[in-house]
């Protein structure tokens, strides 16, 4: 769900956050130039303790670097997945939502420049040194690396003049001894060759690498051509049925990509979730008297899952004589097309249409979710 490369291109704007103040810089030729804004349509590329980089042992799927991180951050994050499958880069996704620009990781751009280091075993202490065009004083951005590339939240330091100074006081917070082996700090020029190639944090979650505003609104769409082919009085009842199982079928399909996302924003409002885990479903029986129709009988049961009502109508009846051995006589197909016709109530929906076996009964289902969404679908289990 979650995490895909963007179309644009990361341009050469980056943004460095040092607590509640973002300083927006972009990268010429000779160092970096301070930016009262970015243009408009920049991709910003944010340097921030906000990010996080987690390394899996296994390749994995978009959806699960999602959930990885989800708990990993107990956070709602955004995610990126570079092409190893194996890195994943996070950030909580209301933090992305507070910039007006999209924004790519500085993370994976320090991953990038420092991958020749990885596997040379021991700590490190990795960074930028952005030269200001202006002042000619160097912006810090510091890093403290692992023998397998993981970085630790980065320290940033405006334009100053006591660089040695910083980075021994980084590196001794950090554990490791500063020297010519342990530091490697680059400049603007090796920052400007991998921005290009950052991925961008997407702004909101997807279902099957469909972005979920488009995916709901496919959904409706879909719903609604369903309905309108199916609206037509003339239509057979077993067609009806015949729809219904499918839709089901597709449904649940869709769902089960649903649930991830859920599981994930149950891990991160843990608290949250565990009040709305109970049975109250005082309208029930309202519901039922909606759905009765003259002739008919409702039957309803009562989940954690929600509520499900059947409608069911004989489709044969004695003959007026009334003897036990008289014959049956078939229902006009006006009381079928009644059935068929009924709506559900609010919240509610036609999930089956069904025959007895010995094809005396016709029955209509209607499903009713709880108020608690598809959380319920995590109860008791």
């Amino acid at each position: 769900m979650f995490a895909q490369k963007s179309n644009r291109i990361v341009g050469n704007v980056i943004c460095v956050e040092i607590g509640m103040q973002r300083r927006y810089l972009e990268i010429v030729a000779d160092g970096v130039k301070q930016l009262p804004q970015p243009p408009d349509d920049a991709v910003v590329t944010v340097f921030s303790p906000a990010e996080h980089k987690l390394l899996s042992e296994t390749k994995v799927s978009p959806s699960k670097a999602r959930s990885l991180a989800v708990r990993e951050t107990e956070e709602i994050v955004r995610v990126v997945l570079p092409k190893d499958g194996k890195t994943i880069y996070a950030a909580p996704a209301e933090w992305i939502g507070s910039f007006t620009h999209d924004v790519a990781s500085g993370m994976q751009a320090m991953s990038v420049t420092t991958r020749r280091l990885r596997g040379h075993g021991g700590k490190f202490v990795v960074g930028y040194a952005l030269k200001d065009v202006e002042s000619g004083r160097p912006m810090l951005v510091l890093y403290a690396m692992d023998e397998d590339g993981g970085l630790g939240e980065p320290q940033m330091s405006i334009f100053t003049d006591d660089v040695e100074f910083i980075i021994e006081q980084f590196a001794s917070q950090n554990g490791i001894a500063a020297d010519e082996t342990t530091v490697r700090i680059f400049n603007v020029d090796d920052l400007r060759e991998v921005v290009r190639g950052l991925l961008v944090y997407p702004r909101e979650d997807s279902v099957y690498g469909v972005k979920k505003s488009t995916a709901v609104n496919l959904l409706v769409i879909g719903a609604l051509s369903f309905f309108a082919v199916f609206s037509s009085a003339d239509m057979a009842f077993w067609l009806k049925q015949r729809s219904a199982e499918k839709a089901a079928a597709e449904a649940t399909a869709r769902t089960s990509s649903i649930f991830s996302f859920v599981g994930d924003s149950v891990a991160a409002h843990l608290t949250t979730f565990a009040h709305a885990v109970s049975i109250n479903d005082a309208g029930a029986f309202n519901r039922a008297s909606s759905i009765w129709r003259p002739g008919g009988k409702v039957s309803m049961d009562i989940s954690y899952q929600g509520s499900t009502f059947t409608l069911r109508f004989p489709m044969v009846s004695k003959q007026s004589n009334g003897r036990e051995n008289s014959p049956y006589s078939v229902l006009p197909y006006s009381v079928l097309e009644q059935m068929s016709h009924t709506a559900p109530p609010p919240g509610c929906r036609i999930s089956n249409y069904f025959y007895s076996g010995d094809m005396i009964y016709a029955s209509v289902q209607f499903h009713c979710a709880r108020n608690s969404g598809v959380i319920a679908h995590f109860r008791n289990n």
